[in-house]
């Protein structure tokens, strides 16, 4: 097997490698939010690239944005983006 191939199939490797790590973050995370009690944290999604987890969702006020990041906090090596909305509904 010529050089260049089985460094493209590492890299391949490596690739996929990260790739099942990110979901594997995701998931976790996104269980997380799903077991919360709190109806409004059980709704926001996050998706997870690079060391960054992105929360996205809206939530009626900020103790509930608070809330799902505290959620996620004991996630090692993970930043947290939280970009959830607060929409007041008054």
């Amino acid at each position: 097997m010529p050089q260049t191939s089985v460094r493209t199939l590492r890299a391949v490797a490596v690739a996929q490698a990260i790739i099942r790590s990110e979901r594997t973050i995701e998931e976790l995370a996104n269980a997380e939010l799903g077991r919360s009690s709190y109806y409004h944290v059980r709704r926001i999604c996050c998706d997870y690239h690079d060391g960054v987890l992105t929360l996205r969702g809206r939530v009626p006020n900020f103790y509930m944005k608070q809330v799902a990041q505290c959620l996620l906090h004991g996630l090692d090596g993970v930043v947290i983006d939280n970009r959830v909305e607060v929409v007041s509904h008054s």
